[in-house]
């Protein structure tokens, strides 16, 4: 087993403040179940949304009653805002027609259109959006479809292109993320130690990309971040 002995380490610890000067829209709370969410309008394909809002420590927002839809809708999908759909966290990729929220929730509400899902062409169809402006078939807002994972959506037989913004939801405010960079060698597997006077120490391991996020026991203390790197097999 060998270790790098000379090893450049580049590492950024985010605050909410970074967070939230990164996203498209303010990072609000749902008064009904107390999660966060917030809107980031980068065009990305369903599978980069959902890593992407798990590397802040959140996921795919999943929208599972109507008093949660109602709050997406009026927060981040009116047509107040730039985003023309959001992805949301679920999915049948796992086996066709049956849908699964990313948090294992019970599917047990829903918002298609009346067309939807269907699954359409040959674009493995089996990602969860919900739709922020007039659909060219019917004038029905906030509707849910399924697409393909990728980051523009074409509305079949118009001639019509749509940017699928990325809506995150967190279970508690986001509070400590950031992302290591190794020179020279993966980033996968960093453990990050993070170090508060009378707490235990909290551990997390770097997902492929370098993320990770931990949350402070008490944000009134101070607290440290360490890093532990892997052995170079």
């Amino acid at each position: 087993m060998k270790i790098h002995l000379f090893l450049t380490v580049a590492t950024s610890v985010l605050s909410l403040a970074t967070l939230n000067a990164q996203a498209d829209s303010e990072n609000i709370k749902n008064p009904s179940n107390k999660h966060y969410y917030q809107r980031f309008d980068k065009s990305r394909g369903w599978h980069d949304a959902k890593a992407y809002c798990e590397s802040l420590g959140g996921y795919l927002a999943t929208p599972t009653s109507t008093s949660e839809q109602d709050f997406v809708w009026k927060n981040f999908g009116s047509t107040n805002s730039q985003t023309e759909a959001l992805w949301l966290g679920a999915t049948d990729e796992e086996q066709e027609g049956v849908w699964r929220w990313i948090t294992g929730e019970r599917w047990k509400y829903s918002h298609w259109h009346s067309t939807q899902p269907n699954n359409a062409g040959s674009f493995q169809q089996h990602y969860l959006f919900m739709a922020t402006v007039n659909y060219p078939v019917s004038p029905v807002h906030s509707f849910w479809g399924d697409s393909a994972s990728i980051n523009t959506m074409g509305a079949s037989g118009y001639d019509v292109t749509y940017t699928l913004s990325t809506l995150c939801e967190w279970n508690e405010q986001p509070n400590v993320y950031g992302q290591i960079n190794l020179i020279n060698a993966p980033a996968k597997g960093v453990k990050v130690i993070l170090k508060q006077s009378g707490y235990a120490d909290q551990t997390v391991n770097t997902d492929r990309n370098g993320n990770y996020h931990l949350k402070r026991n008490n944000p009134q203390l101070p607290a440290s971040i360490s890093i532990e790197l892997p052995a170079d097999k």
